[in-house]
């Protein structure tokens, strides 16, 4: 199968601003595109290219006074199949974790977890632990919850 992606986003800013963004195909599968149409900006601003600590490109650069268009697109290839699940995987004590693993533990900023962590408590806390606990919160976030900026 085919998946297309692309975007288009126009900001308008007051001052020279710095920013860095996210926004490109993860490089594990960026082999696999078809078509490419690369990142672009409206402006003839400098961007530094790095992999943040997950392996993402990220791009930084200072936004010039005014509007500014970052835009791409392009065309992967995908086998359609589920991503391999290991349901068998127990639950492990967070003193046992792998270093690599612990940023994953950390707030996010899109999320009050000092409002939240007991809600999830009360919602998932006598679910089986290990991968049945991991299921049930995505079947839910999946059935109940939807992301947007409004």
């Amino acid at each position: 199968m085919f998946i297309q992606y692309g975007y288009e986003i126009t900001i308008l800013c007051q001052q020279p601003t710095p920013i860095i963004t996210r926004l490109d195909v993860h490089p594990e599968v960026a082999g696999r595109s078809v078509e490419t149409i690369p990142f672009n900006t409206s402006s003839n601003t400098t961007v530094e290219e790095f992999r943040d600590d997950y392996g993402n490109r990220a791009r930084r650069l200072v936004a010039p006074p005014g509007p500014l268009t970052l835009s791409a697109q392009g065309i992967i290839s995908d086998d359609g199949l589920l991503d391999f699940a290991p349901t068998n995987l127990a639950e492990i004590a967070v003193q046992n974790l792998a270093p690599e693993v612990l940023p994953f533990l950390l707030a996010s900023r899109y999320c009050d977890t000092d409002r939240l962590s007991q809600i999830a408590w009360d919602m998932f806390g006598n679910t089986p632990r290990g991968w049945a606990r991991v299921q049930a919160i995505c079947d839910y976030v999946h059935n109940h919850i939807r992301f947007n900026y409004m």
